[in-house]
């Protein structure tokens, strides 16, 4: 009598959200009597969620990336591992999978970065494998910032060569958003610009929204020293000049 033994292999692979999965498995035997075997396959339940109802990032510029984090928590009894869907253009989540041990916590970092004014409300997927999926609403707006110069135009009349004159530049920012600027000169090498020297290291708070510092940021004003009427000024100049051959400054 000849005996042969062969090895069967096999596999449980229980699709998302299947608890308890059972089959018999029947082996036909030709010439034979039939053999089943009863096959049970058990998932353990994992249960995750986010701290937060929403995510709302709020109003940001257009091209200046912004970032906040959600906490997902695992609520269940058994390790979780995760996985995010893919969001939308614009807004993007870190990281994008990992694994969770029961009652502990994780940050997801979300960032928003728009090269364009749009409005973002869309919803961040998140799935748990052996567990259900969970939603989390996210909004945010980019807007381009609204920054104008007060002064209609800046006459800077008669200037001796090798003499200097400066005018006083007001910049306004009409947005609930800071602005940062960028000022190119290079084209004109005879034109410089600078900032009183305790704000030279802080220059990204010079324009600030209208709700936090008024309608406008003077660099006079703002060295805590009394306005001076332009008029003033260029007569107090001219004086200067009158009396030492050059004229002032700004610092």
């Amino acid at each position: 009598v000849v005996v042969l033994v062969g090895v069967v292999n096999i596999t449980f692979a229980p699709a998302n959200g299947t608890v308890k999965s059972e089959e018999i498995l029947t082996l036909k035997v030709e010439d034979g009597e039939d053999r089943s075997v009863r096959c049970v396959g058990h998932v353990p339940e994992t249960k995750c969620a986010f701290i937060e109802r929403k995510l709302d990032l709020g109003v940001v510029a257009v091209g200046v990336p912004k970032e906040q984090t959600v906490t997902l928590k695992n609520t269940g009894k058994n390790t979780a591992v995760f996985y995010v869907e893919p969001t939308i253009a614009g807004i993007t989540v870190t990281p994008m999978k990992g694994r969770l041990v029961p009652d502990s916590r994780t940050e997801l970092i979300v960032s928003v970065h728009s090269a364009m004014p749009q409005t973002f409300d869309t919803i961040l997927t998140l799935n748990v494998r052996g567990g259900k999926s969970i939603k989390l609403p996210i909004a945010a707006e980019s807007i381009v910032p609204q920054v104008s110069i007060k002064e209609d135009e800046f006459d800077f009349g008669g200037v001796t060569i090798g003499d200097a004159l400066f005018k006083r530049i007001t910049l306004v920012n009409d947005s609930i958003i800071p602005a940062t600027l960028l000022l190119d000169l290079t084209e004109h090498p005879e034109f410089t610009i600078r900032m009183p020297p305790e704000r030279e290291d802080d220059l990204d708070s010079i324009l600030v929204p209208l709700s936090a510092a008024g309608n406008s940021f003077s660099p006079v004003d703002d060295m805590g020293e009394e306005p001076v009427d332009s008029r003033d000024e260029e007569d107090n100049n001219a004086d200067r000049r009158d009396s030492t051959g050059s004229s002032p400054i700004s610092s």
